[in-house]
């Protein structure tokens, strides 16, 4: 059975619980990743897990009924690379397979056919691969080359190849330059090339492409030309996205409604801004409207909104400036949905809370935590 961990702070006489999932083969984890409601984890040798919402077949186990605990599929292939989408999932072996599964309504599963598959289906044969994204319906991957592909729902033009026409084929995009980092939206994309450019495309009614204004991009941009960046995270909820710069710096730009971007506003921007300066951060993670940071240290930040538990404070409070949670425990990796979050502690041990209400916490139950 699941185990509650209790972390007591006595000063304010408050406990704090994380359920972690127990594995009867004892899986250790080392890599994770959250779609709208459900989630993907790889262990340590490279086993591939699911379990949470698969109306559309997104867990890949060859049916379309919710798993409530971790599920492994694919028994036999070793994984390195994990994404999770709205209503799909992705996965490269270690050889650079790039797998695909999960909704195919406009045949966002590359495989030139339009049926949803509940098991992984092997795209791009021939091409190996490295990093892989999801977002809303549409898709980034990067070859072992570092150039970068797109396919998938284009109507915004977040696919950045000039057009809105849906592209079933992962296709090459700004083939003079290769990347190190990419990110997904509902609707829009972000990318930072080998030297830390970052380059923006898509959907911008929220001013999200932090260009100083509104207007859709189908074609890339460079914006904050002078700044060297690291890594990009993109909400697929919301329209805002975080980046981090060489010096570890978070920056933010889009939707600020619920305090998601962590400045102590609730003021949009529409102009990629740098949010923190005294910490060194290493990765970010973005639900619908809510922030998770990690710093160098493994200490684990929040911010935005709290309105199903999703900040892990049980105050059910937003919180518009990046906070720190869990002070007495260190995290190797986070990631979140929607509403839920994911998290591996430094001893490799599970951790998930949020809203539960299609099993993507994987505890066995719908119950929220």
């Amino acid at each position: 059975e699941p185990v509650t961990k209790i972390l007591s702070d006595s000063t304010n006489a408050k406990t704090f619980y994380a359920k972690w999932i127990a594995n009867p083969d004892k899986a250790v984890y080392n890599k994770i990743t959250g779609g709208m409601y459900h989630f993907l984890a790889l262990d340590k040798e490279g086993s591939l897990f699911a379990w949470g919402l698969n109306h559309n077949g997104q867990c890949g186990n060859g049916n379309t009924q919710n798993l409530l605990r971790p599920t492994q599929i694919m028994i036999g292939t070793t994984f390195k690379e994990i994404a999770a989408g709205t209503s799909n999932s992705l996965a490269i072996d270690k050889d650079g397979n790039l797998y695909i599964w999960g909704e195919n309504g406009i045949g966002q599963l590359g495989n030139e056919e339009i049926e949803l598959s509940t098991i992984p289906v092997k795209i791009m044969e021939g091409t190996k691969f490295t990093k892989v994204v999801a977002g809303g319906n549409h898709y980034l991957a990067i070859d072992e080359l570092g150039k970068l592909y797109t396919w998938g729902e284009n109507s915004k033009g977040q696919l950045g190849n000039g057009t809105s026409n849906n592209v079933t084929t992962p296709s090459i995009i700004m083939s003079d330059k290769t990347f190190k980092s990419i990110s997904a939206g509902f609707e829009s994309s972000v990318a930072i090339t080998t030297d830390g450019k970052l380059y923006v495309w898509g959907a911008n009614e929220e001013g999200n492409l932090g260009d100083g204004s509104r207007e859709n991009k189908n074609t890339p941009i460079n914006i904050q030309a002078e700044v060297n960046f690291e890594s990009v995270e993109h909400s697929t909820g919301l329209n805002y996205f975080l980046a981090i710069d060489e010096n570890g710096n978070i920056w933010g730009v889009g939707d600020n409604s619920q305090g998601q971007l962590g400045d102590g506003t609730l003021e949009n921007k529409t102009e990629l801004t740098q949010i923190t300066t005294d910490i060194v951060f290493t990765k970010v993670a973005t639900g619908y409207n809510h922030t998770l940071a990690l710093d160098e240290n493994g200490n684990l930040y929040v911010c935005g909104s709290n309105l199903n538990g999703q900040l892990g404070d049980e105050t059910g409070e937003r919180k518009t400036r990046i906070t720190k949670v869990f002070a007495n425990v260190k995290f190797e990796d986070i990631d979140a949905t929607w509403s839920s979050n994911i998290a591996i502690r430094e001893n490799n041990t599970l951790y998930v809370w949020g809203e539960n209400n299609y099993g993507q916490l994987g505890d066995g139950t719908t119950n929220s935590t």
